[in-house]
């Protein structure tokens, strides 16, 4: 798998101003592992992705009283056959869109 320098860990601006690109050629993201979404309206969210989408409630994370929710852990509903313990989270913003996306990746580019 091919490795791309990221600014994490102690060495945070080791790529300051550096533009990324990928090498062409086929894609090595596996599947998309989970994706976070922020909104002004967390309760309305969260009720839309779980009637809507079938979400399962995994976690939810709140500040003080219970009924102050932040953020919300959410899994597939699948039955029995086991899920990632969380697929997508919604947590509460000043706007509405995409945090980020975590991507699965083959472990080799064969």
């Amino acid at each position: 798998m091919r490795r791309n320098v990221v600014n994490s860990g102690g060495d945070r601006l080791r790529r300051a101003g550096e533009l990324t690109r990928l090498p062409r050629g086929a894609s090595q993201v596996k599947r998309i592992g989970h994706g976070v979404i922020m909104t002004p309206d967390l309760p309305g969210a969260i009720k839309w992705y779980r009637e809507t989408l079938g979400f399962l409630c995994s976690d939810d994370v709140y500040a003080g009283d219970a009924a102050n929710v932040i953020a919300s852990f959410n899994r597939c509903d699948r039955g029995k056959v086991y899920v990632d313990h969380h697929v997508f989270l919604c947590i509460q913003g000043d706007r509405s869109g995409l945090n980020h996306l975590s991507f699965r990746c083959r472990t080799s580019t064969t």
